[in-house]
């Protein structure tokens, strides 16, 4: 893999290199993310006006459009005013990277190259997470600089692994040594973080990938699923008889209250919430705004009662679904689903084939990977949801923007659109 070769063209070279900027530093820094991503959008719209003649509307910019002004609607009837014009820019900002990355001209190549340095920056962030656990001591569980909270950081990283797994299958034996071994290195690396991330549904989220992967490598081979199975037990089995701290996070949590811990109470409250706004929600970024007092004079219009236990004030759902249903009603939580569902749809249509290059296959696996981050990690996480909901759609941006290419190359056309 020549992946630190790219050849860029003139008018691809700004956009391209405003994406990687932004790639290297997401989870790393703050500030300087938000000015490479603002240069790539202008950048990737400036070039893609450029690339006008050649460049065709599909019906997937049209849904893209209506989703990024979903957020905008949802903003205008928000049910509780408070940080909803706020959430609505992130719905923007979400929609216009996916829209802008489709659309630009990646070669092969330079999609490649953006995937390393996608694992290269988070190895890097990595590093310093763990140099903050046990070294310095200043965190007490595995974060991302940049990501933050240990929930966040270990979605990103449960992402990374989706993509370090891609890599990992589709190396060639022409690969250097060097190549093959960051590749693993990085996949070993980023499956160790996160376990020690302690996030139950993200450990559960990258078994189901593996799992996944395997199975539709069943085309090439057999024994990667064979290894991967393998791995999964041998993991589990150490854990639970290493008695890890995810386990007995677990057995603490289970053993003082219900199975879900206090989801299940913040969930009652997200439909509590969704019971009163159910059309346009309460805002996105409001659901922190159903305090106790609140969540109280409606349950009492209701004929209820709160009870502690049963219903929770907190500032986020821990749950992708319920988390769209209470903030953006039937309305946001339709068009957010129109949106994945359509993405699912694509990738099942176009699932890789024998025939497929290497390439191909590795951006296809990363972004069913991302799709399943998302709908599996969701339903105990709030997902698809600052930095790593940006590192979701730019994995799935990136097999979207070769999707064309490599249609063209098997003799299918654009039947996506």
């Amino acid at each position: 893999m020549q992946v630190f070769k790219p050849v860029f063209e003139k008018w691809q070279a700004a956009p391209v290199l405003s994406l990687l900027a932004f790639i290297l530093v997401l989870p790393v820094f703050e500030t300087p993310k938000t000015v490479f991503l603002c240069l790539f959008y202008l950048l990737g719209i400036y070039s893609i006006w450029k690339n006008r003649e050649s460049h065709r509307w599909q019906h997937d910019d049209t849904l893209l459009v209506f989703w990024m002004l979903s957020g905008f609607v949802v903003a205008w009837f928000a049910g509780i005013q408070h940080k909803e014009w706020d959430g609505a820019t992130g719905i923007l900002k979400l929609s216009l990277f996916l829209l802008v990355l489709k659309n630009i001209s990646l070669s092969e190549r330079l999609r490649q190259t953006v995937s390393m340095v996608i694992i290269l920056s988070t190895l890097l962030a990595t590093a310093a997470g763990l140099w903050q656990l046990f070294v310095t001591k200043q965190q007490s569980a595995l974060e991302l600089n940049s990501v933050g909270h240990v929930n966040h950081s270990a979605i990103y990283l449960g992402l990374n692994f989706a993509l370090a797994l891609a890599m990992s299958l589709t190396l060639k034996k022409t690969d250097s040594i060097s190549s093959k071994a960051f590749v693993i290195f990085c996949l070993l690396i980023t499956a160790a973080s996160v376990v020690l991330s302690n996030s139950r549904a993200t450990i559960f989220t990258i078994a189901v990938i593996a799992m996944s992967f395997g199975l539709t490598w069943l085309k090439r081979s057999k024994w990667p699923l064979l290894v991967l199975l393998l791995s999964i037990f041998t993991t589990v089995a150490g854990l639970y008889f290493e008695d890890a701290q995810v386990v007995q996070k677990h057995v603490q949590q289970t053993s003082q209250g219900p199975y879900l811990g206090e989801r299940q109470a913040i969930w009652n409250s997200s439909l509590l919430a969704w019971r009163q706004f159910p059309v346009f929600g309460l805002g996105i970024k409001n659901f922190g705004q159903a305090t106790v007092e609140l969540q109280s004079e409606w349950l009492s219009a209701e004929g209820k009662a709160f009870v502690e236990g049963q219903y929770l004030a907190c500032a986020h759902v821990h749950n992708f679904y319920l988390s769209t249903l209470a903030e953006q009603g039937v309305f946001g939580f339709s068009i957010t689903l129109l949106v994945l569902g359509r993405i699912g749809f694509l990738l099942y249509k176009n699932r890789p084939r024998l025939a497929d290059s290497n390439s191909y296959w590795c951006s296809w696996l990363a972004a069913f990977g991302a799709i399943q981050v998302v709908l599996v990690n969701g339903l105990l996480n709030t997902t698809l949801h600052t930095e790593h909901g940006l590192l979701t759609l730019l994995l799935i941006g990136l097999w979207w923007a070769g999707l064309d290419q490599r249609n063209s190359a098997i003799g299918i056309g654009r039947r996506h659109s």
